[in-house]
């Protein structure tokens, strides 16, 4: 039934529910699992010097080596998921891309067949729910497939 199982991961605690939640239902039906994590790139076009004033950055390979680093640092921290899936016996590959989360999220599914998407929630409401959890809020309402929402 879930052949490809995708899970957008955020380095958050609420992230090992999620993918406790996909290994479970990988084990039930033999599902590939695919993590992803989606670095924002880094984009101010200006730097702030010591006084507080914004001023365009002398060498724009400054933000071409921050979101590099971003990216290692989030490669890095994807693979211990990843170790983790893979020591409970599912198949699991891990991706990381680039871009607005919840497009590339809903993009990923796309050319790639994904059956099932699992995001996590941190259950809030009001004003704190348009802050925290959009990207899962979009990805529910845009999709395509089935997404499973993991409350914590």
């Amino acid at each position: 039934m879930f052949k490809k199982i995708l899970v957008p991961v955020d380095f958050t605690p609420v992230t090992e529910k999620v993918i406790s939640t996909a290994v479970e239902l990988g084990k039930c039906f033999s599902s590939e699992i695919h993590l992803l994590y989606v670095v924002e790139p880094y984009e101010y076009p200006f730097v702030a010097t010591a006084d507080g004033i914004l001023v365009p950055p002398e060498d724009l390979t400054v933000l071409e080596e921050v979101n590099e680093r971003l990216k290692k640092d989030a490669s890095e921290q994807i693979k211990k998921y990843e170790e983790k899936v893979r020591s409970e016996g599912c198949y699991v590959s891990s991706h990381i891309l680039e871009g607005e989360p919840f497009e590339e999220i809903l993009d990923f599914a796309d050319r790639n067949s994904v059956d099932l998407i699992i995001v996590g929630a941190h259950g809030k409401s009001g004003l704190r729910r348009l802050l925290i959890g959009s990207v899962s809020e979009k990805v529910v309402r845009k999709s395509k497939v089935p997404v499973l929402v993991v409350r914590v």
